[in-house]
Order: C-alpha cells, then structure tokens, then sequence
C-alpha cells in the first residue's frame, strides 16, 4: 500500500473500460478532481470522448496482451496509480497478475480463490448455499448429460450463463426467463455451442421494481468504507436484463446493508462488493440474485448523484486520502442508463412499473451538458444505424 497521500499529492486513476460503468466511474472521480487515464480497447467508442482524461488504447481488455500493455504503461508512469475495473474478465486477470503489477498500482487484491468463485454464478451459488444466504434454488449444467438435474425445479426459471464472455455476448442476452423443462433444454443446447456451464435459477416472483442493490466499498481491515442502496425502476431487457432506471432506497438500507454486510464479512473480501436483491412478492422477503466484486456496477453513478461517491471512497482509500462522509441530496435523483432503453422498458408491458417518482430530477447516464461528446456520439451512432437498417442496441 502507498503512504498516505496529503494536499496535492494524489494518485492518477487507470479507468480500464469505458462502457457502464467506466463513464460513471469517470465522472465520478472528475467531479472530485482526481487525475485520470481513460484506457479501451476500441479508441472509437462513443464513451472515449468524454472531456475528461488522457486517452489511451489498450491491446486488449484481459488476459496477457492486457498485463503486458499494463507493465509498460506503469514503466512509464513513474509513480503508482489507482486502477478501476469495469469488467469481471479484468477483474480476474488483475487478481492472477497482481505479484507483476504489484510495483507500478494500487488496488484491491482480495483472496484470489474466494474471487475467483464469486465471480462465476455456480461459484456464488455454491458459497451461498454453503452460508445458508436467502436466495433461490439453481442447479449448474455443463452439457445436455445434465439435464437430470432439472427434475426438481420448479418453473419459471431464469437462465445464465456462468460467466458472460465475448462469444456469448455476441448471440445472446445477459439472461432469459423459461417457462417450462422444453424450453430450458432447447435454450441450453443453443448456449453450450458458446459456453459451459450455465445455471438454471429458479425464478422470483416480482417486477423489476421489486430489484433493489447494496453497492460498497470494504477496507483491507474489514471496514465498510462506503455503502448505498438503491433500487430498480426498469430493466432492458425487462425482468431478466441490465438496470435501465433506478433511485436511492433508504427506507430498506438498514435491511439491505445488514444483509450484503453479513455475505461479504462472512467470505471476507474487500475491495468494490455489491449484491442485488430481488424482494420475493409472496412473502416480502429479500432473495440474493448475484453479486459484483473487485469492480462496480453500471448504477454506481446512482450513488454519486445521491451522495455517496463509491468511485471516489474506494479510490481515496487506496491512495491514503480522507474518505469524505456520505451526503443525502434532497430531492433524490433519478438515474437512467440511457434514454432508449428506459424509454423501451416503459412501453413493455411488463416493463412500465411504477414510474419516476413525480418531483425528482432525472439523469441519463449518457447525456450531460458539461460532457456532451459521449451523448453525442452515443446517440447519433444509434439513429444512423437506424436509419442505415441496422437498429441492433449495442448494449
């Protein structure tokens, strides 16, 4: 760990990966003033236009292209700097090459066998299972051999895969609700042609409104150095995908935070730790879906705006720096990933819930006055590719 670092003596930070969460992330951190290198494999992406940051272009976003790139940067920098992830593959490639990058950055280094669980679905399964934590039944298959395993489910079920990569991204959504044996069985077939295993979970009842989120940042000492909680408006795709709106939840923090404190201090790992909730409509209770650990959330930005900088606390106590108290903004702010999909999501059947709050301001997550070439680019990109014939979200 670095010597505390006093007045104007602040570490740089390595934003590795600008989709959500890496432009969160970003103006999260500039806000505070923290200087910043803005790192991604696709220099063209709408999100490196941001004002903030110098820009760099990475080989690759994990793996050893990843680490080599990472060793001469930090060569270069001469001092050492924070780094962020923005996806669970870096994350894993930080963890296996922390001894080689140990001299040039600062950032958490949890037990690499507990991490490397948690960041697979039947590993978090698994553990969870083994801690007696609320959630849902799930069984983990690896072929149609396994199959069997289904027979004591009970349907609805949501399918995952255990761990997204980029050949799944590629054909497939972040998750899929079946209703039936058939229907799961076909959908796995399709998956196993891109990866193994994949988890069958047994579906909780509720709306995407019933979604809520715990998102912190823990010590090496086992502190929690920050803690929000925030809850689900909409998703895209509705029920089964990425946060499209959320807002602050303050009426179930004691709850939430008790719950996601007792998981993490129990497995003890430090660093950026989050778990999302789904409340259970036939009996009011909160069930575990899955956790984020050494990196943070799409809605972390939610945090920021409402008045707990996790971007920032977790950066300040890598670098030795005072960890500012958390703040309660009054009105709260409604946060949406972007304007598109929560649009979509509000004209889904299943999707509309129940709106934003009347009163509070709304974010988008793309657009800002002060930032406008990420929005700009984001969303021009999007029209033309509708106009061109090609209407796919990228995301």
């Amino acid at each position: 760990m670095a010597p505390p670092a006093t007045g104007r003596n602040r570490p740089t930070a390595l934003v590795i990966g600008v989709d959500f969460p890496g432009i969160g992330i970003i103006r999260s951190l500039a806000r505070e003033g923290v200087p910043l290198i803005i790192a991604d494999n696709d220099p063209d992406h709408p999100f490196m236009r941001t004002r903030y940051g110098r820009k760099i272009t990475l080989p690759a976003l994990h793996g050893p292209e990843l680490v080599s790139a990472l060793e001469d940067l930090g060569g270069d920098l001469g001092e050492k700097t924070v780094l962020l992830a923005t996806r669970d593959d870096t994350v894993q490639t930080l963890s296996d090459a922390a001894e080689r990058l140990e001299p040039f950055f600062l950032y958490p280094r949890p037990d690499p066998d507990m991490l490397s669980r948690l960041l697979t679905k039947p590993g978090f399964q698994e553990v969870a299972e083994g801690l007696d934590a609320p959630l849902p039944t799930a069984r983990t298959l690896e072929a149609e051999r396994d199959f069997s395993a289904l027979d004591d489910l009970t349907f609805p079920c949501i399918v995952k895969p255990a761990v997204r990569t980029d050949a799944y991204t590629a054909r497939f959504r972040k998750a899929y609700r079946v209703q039936d044996r058939d229907e799961t069985e076909d959908l796995c077939r399709s998956m196993f042609e891109v990866v193994s295993p994949v988890i069958v979970q047994e579906w909780i009842e509720g709306s995407d409104a019933d979604v809520f989120f715990c998102l912190q940042y823990w010590s090496e000492a086992g502190d929690v150095v920050a803690s929000y909680s925030g809850r689900k408006l909409r998703s895209w795709p509705v029920q089964t995908g990425n946060t499209a709106s959320c807002v602050p939840a303050p009426e179930e923090d004691a709850e939430l935070r008790a719950l996601t404190e007792d998981f993490f201090h129990k497995v003890g790992l430090h660093g950026w730790c989050a778990m999302e909730y789904k409340r259970d409509i036939r009996n009011g209770r909160f069930r575990m879906v899955e956790p984020t650990v050494g990196r943070m959330n799409a809605q972390v930005e939610s945090g920021t705006l409402n008045g707990t900088n996790l971007p920032y606390a977790g950066y300040a106590a890598l670098a030795g720096l005072p960890i500012p108290p958390p703040e309660r903004i009054e009105p709260a702010r409604v946060w949406k990933r972007d304007t598109i999909v929560d649009r979509k999501s509000a004209r889904h059947p299943l999707g509309a819930g129940p709106g934003f709050p009347p009163g509070l301001p709304v974010v988008d997550g793309v657009w800002r006055w002060n930032d406008p070439l990420p929005g700009l680019f984001e969303y021009g990109g999007r029209a033309l590719a509708r106009v061109f014939g090609n209407g796919a979200e990228r995301r």
